[in-house]
């Protein structure tokens, strides 16, 4: 055997002009052997010190018009076939670079377009910057590596990742690995004369013809078939003949091997639950046999124990798992039923008919229909026995309410919460109840005090911050009565702020106040404390209620999974009447803001109010 080239040297394709009887040689630089001579071709319109520039990495010719197209690291060539002179190099340093990027296979169709193959999908090239092809199919966004073209002029693209793409107008398509492909990262493509596609790949060699009924069909060659290796860098044709370049030698043989199409469905062998092997007749395990491992098989002594399986587990899995397993394994699955489908495919790349094995999980009896409808029917006899325990007590409580309606309405005519009135009437109907006529005459006495405060403060558009402070004071006295003393509260006036020289519109402050209490304090289960501060500003009274309660959020949250207190009316209405002195000219707001720590831990609620100041003698 003679050594042409310098063992060093790699060389990555091979092309015989038969007409010229010239063999090119990709190498770098390129050269080709004409006789017993090996020669490196020169530029048109250039100097030699181009030609190192001139690495050549795949050929592919354009027979008709004579010339070879030439991808490499910088970019492409072209080659005139029959002059053997350069045409083209786009990344010399040494003229102007036609576009930058390394170009891993380059393709004059037949109608004259020119194809890169490039390492972010397919360009089109007609001198300039390489401009990408308008398709969106995921195949033209990876690395291309390799084109050829069928006889019909149908593009074949062979990608890094996304199989194989047959394109042709506004057609596409795609070979990949789920039909029968035996690797999507594709190495080189060849199609010969009879318009069968020869696939190469790092896992074996691939045929793709199409059958009479015009659908496709797939035939592997691996080492299981007498190749060397699994690594095929190239493959050529010549009539019936194919000489493959594998990563342990060249390798030829003649392309006349029937197809087997047909291959036998696995035998699902074995069942394991939790460990243990089970009956395949006894398919229905409670819900802590969860663990489920099967065991299956299929004989084909053609590819010597290395068969491709393909499973899913329906409806959990929609998709296919490839696997050379004989076993899967199925943790924690959850009550239900299952579906277990595995095939095998034969060394022609046919998938054979699916073995199945189906089995269920039942839930535990608390998740059963049976249990559920049980507890719907408890909690439905248990809420009218409590609604004909409250429907009694109302009735017996009637009686004390309609003693102490006429008091109500004089005081819902004074404009006082409804809800606090109730409130308020109940708690006095209680302590008559439980004969505690002290208590009960005391809360009469102080509701009376507030209620005539209050008529009073309603008849007047003025009144003085210290009549405001008053009201405030007998209103959170019987708050704490009413809760038992579950929270202290505090009043202080800033630097400036005379209570008997402000004035301000009455009942401002007592819904914010009461909201606090209500919505803040009464949900907490520690004592809880509620400050009031008034400071001057800008025109305005800044009134800041400050309470420690259980914050805004809580409060929602409780309202929505609870049964809510009541709809703070009073608070809606003051926010209105400020509103309209706003219309007025007299600028008045709430802000709200929900008191956090560094941890992010709730501390509470402030509300904050401007009331604009008024003249304390127009009362």
């Amino acid at each position: 055997m003679q050594s042409i080239f310098s063992q060093k040297d790699p060389v990555y394709d091979l092309y015989f002009h038969p007409g010229e009887k010239v063999l090119w040689v990709g190498k770098n630089p390129l050269q080709y052997i004409e006789g017993k001579k090996n020669t490196t071709p020169t530029f048109f319109h250039s100097t030699r010190k181009d030609l190192r520039w001139t690495d050549a990495k795949k050929f592919n010719p354009v027979m008709d018009k004579g010339l070879m197209w030439i991808s490499n690291y910088r970019g492409i060539s072209k080659v005139d076939l029959k002059s053997r002179q350069i045409l083209l190099n786009s990344g010399s340093p040494y003229r102007t670079r036609l576009f930058k990027g390394r170009a891993f296979v380059v393709l004059e169709d037949f109608s004259g377009r020119v194809w890169l193959g490039m390492d972010n999908g397919l360009f089109n090239w007609n001198g300039g910057d390489p401009v990408p092809a308008t398709i969106e199919h995921p195949a033209f966004q990876v690395r291309v590596e390799d084109m050829a073209q069928m006889p019909d002029s149908t593009l074949v693209i062979g990608t890094k990742g996304q199989g194989v793409a047959l394109w042709k107008e506004d057609q596409i398509r795609q070979f990949t690995r789920e039909d029968g492909l035996t690797a999507d990262m594709i190495e080189n493509i060849h199609i010969d004369e009879a318009g069968q596609i020869w696939v190469g790949t790092l896992n074996g060699l691939n045929k793709i013809r199409r059958e009479e009924d015009g659908e496709w069909a797939i035939e592997q060659m691996t080492t299981a078939h007498g190749l060397p290796s699994d690594g095929i860098n190239r493959v050529k044709t010549w009539g019936n003949r194919v000489w493959v370049a594998t990563d342990r030698g060249l390798v030829q043989f003649e392309d006349v091997k029937a197809v087997d199409t047909f291959s036998r469905a696995p035998i699902i062998r074995q069942l394991f639950v939790n460990g243990t092997e089970t009956d395949q007749h006894s398919l229905a395990f409670n819900y802590r046999q969860n663990d489920i491992r099967l065991h299956f098989l299929t004989i084909d002594y053609r590819q010597n124990a290395r068969i491709p399986y393909r499973y899913r587990l329906y409806p959990a899995q929609e998709d296919w798992v490839h696997t050379q397993n004989t076993t899967v394994n199925f943790s924690a699955l959850q009550a239900g039923s299952y579906t277990f489908e595995v095939q095998s495919q034969n060394a022609d790349g046919f998938w054979s008919d699916s073995a199945t094995c189906s089995f269920a999980i039942r839930p535990p009896f608390w998740k059963t229909w049976w249990f559920l409808s049980l507890v719907v029917v408890i909690i439905g006899l248990a809420a009218y026995r409590f609604y004909q325990y409250r429907t009694n007590q109302i009735r017996r409580e009637a009686e004390t309410v309609k003693q102490l309606s006429e008091l109500e309405r004089s005081a819902l005519r004074a404009q006082m919460n409804p809800h606090f009135i109730f409130n308020c009437l109940t708690s006095i109907s209680n302590f008559i109840n439980k004969g505690d006529k002290v208590a009960a005459n005391h809360y009469l006495s102080t509701f009376a005090k507030l209620v005539r405060a209050t008529l009073n403060h309603s008849r007047s558009q003025t009144i003085t911050l210290e009549d405001e402070l008053q009201l405030l004071e007998n209103y959170v006295k019987m708050e704490q009565l009413r809760f038992e003393d579950q929270f202290d509260y505090h009043i202080e006036l800033g630097e400036g702020v005379e209570p008997f020289e402000i004035g301000i519109p009455p009942m401002m402050v007592q819904p914010f106040v009461e909201n606090a209490i209500i919505h803040g304090l009464s949900k907490k289960e520690e004592k809880g404390e509620v400050k009031l501060l008034f400071q001057l500003e800008d025109e305005h009274l800044q009134v800041s209620i400050t309470d420690n309660g259980v914050g805004i959020e809580q409060s929602r949250r409780l309202q929505k999974h609870g049964r809510p207190l009541h709809k703070s009316v009073g608070m809606t209405i003051t926010k209105k009447r400020l509103e309209l002195l706003s219309g007025q000219g007299q600028q008045g707001k709430v802000e709200t803001e929900e008191l956090k720590d560094e941890h992010g831990e709730v501390l509470g609620t402030r509300v904050v109010v401007w009331i604009p100041l008024v003249d304390a003698g127009g009362r």
